[in-house]
């Protein structure tokens, strides 16, 4: 659930800790606690959901 919440807080706030990727063609990253949910913004409100996976695995 916090995944969702934090999802959600981004969409409707644009609050988060949201980083730019380096090299991966306009891709962010959004930390929630020990995830790393991989999105990409397209249009003005719509957020495309790549991946969410732990963040141990996030980067490989």
């Amino acid at each position: 659930m916090n995944i969702l919440t934090g999802i959600h807080r981004l969409a409707e706030h644009g609050a988060g800790d949201v980083k730019p990727l380096h090299g991966e063609g306009g891709e962010k990253r959004l930390r929630v606690g020990d995830h790393r949910v991989r999105f990409t913004e397209e249009g003005g409100d719509t957020l495309r959901i790549n991946s969410v996976k732990n963040r141990r695995d996030a980067y490989r």
